[in-house]
C-alpha cells in the first residue's frame, strides 16, 4: 500500500511519522475487524514437491518464505564438518536428536518476526507431527493466536518421490536412494 500525503507542510521527517501512525491506525482497524496475517505449512516427504509450491504460494500471495533446508542447511553442514559427522546427513540419529527441534523452531521463530507484518510460508518434512495432523494444527493454533494457521500436506505416489530424489541431485538424498534409511523422511 502506498500512501500519498499531498499538500502536507511540516518539519523533514512529520509525512514519515505521519504515514507510521497512518499504517499503525489500518493495522489496528484490521484486527478489530478480525483481519489476521496467515501462517501456510507446506509439509510432507522429501522430494514431494514442498519446495516447489511453497515457492509458488509465495510468488501468487508475497508470504515471506523460510525453507527448513535454506535457513539452517549451511550451519548444519558446519556442525557436522566440525563434529567429524557428514556434512550431509539428515538421516541419522545423531541428526534427529540434535538438530530436528532446532531446525523446526528456527523455522518458528523466524515466522514468529514475520507474522506480525505479512503471510508467512514455511516448508519442511514435519513428518513426525504428520502422524497427529488434528492435534498438531491445534498446538499451532494454540502457539500463533493472532494468526490463521493452513497445513498444506503434500503427497505424491512413492515411485514419482523417488523419480525426483534422484533427478535432483542431493547430497542429503544419497543415502535414502542407497535404501540404508527410511526414504520417509
Amino acid at each position: 500500500m502506498v500512501v500519498k500525503l499531498q499538500g502536507f507542510k511540516g518539519k523533514r521527517g512529520d509525512s514519515e511519522r505521519l504515514i507510521f501512525i497512518f499504517m499503525d491506525w489500518i493495522l489496528i482497524q484490521g484486527l478489530k475487524q478480525g483481519i489476521m496475517n496467515t501462517l501456510h505449512i507446506v509439509c510432507g516427504l522429501p522430494a514431494s514437491g514442498k519446495t516447489t509450491f511453497a515457492k509458488e504460494l509465495a510468488a501468487e500471495t508475497g508470504a515471506a518464505f523460510f525453507d527448513s533446508d535454506t535457513a539452517t542447511d549451511l550451519m548444519i553442514q558446519a556442525a557436522h564438518r566440525a563434529a567429524g559427522i557428514d556434512p550431509h546427513d539428515r538421516d541419522s540419529d545423531v541428526y534427529k536428536k540434535t538438530y530436528r527441534e532446532p531446525v523446526y523452531e528456527t523455522l518458528f521463530a523466524l515466522a514468529d518476526e514475520n507474522l506480525e507484518h505479512t503471510d508467512v510460508i514455511v516448508a519442511g518434512p514435519f513428518t513426525s507431527e504428520l502422524e497427529d495432523e488434528a492435534g498438531w494444527l491445534e498446538r499451532l493454533e494454540l502457539r500463533f493466536p493472532n494468526v490463521k494457521v493452513r497445513l498444506n500436506v503434500m503427497k505424491i505416489s512413492e515411485s514419482l518421490r523417488m523419480e525426483r530424489m534422484r533427478g535432483r541431485g542431493a547430497k542429503r538424498d544419497e543415502v535414502k536412494l542407497r535404501g540404508d534409511v527410511d526414504v520417509k523422511g
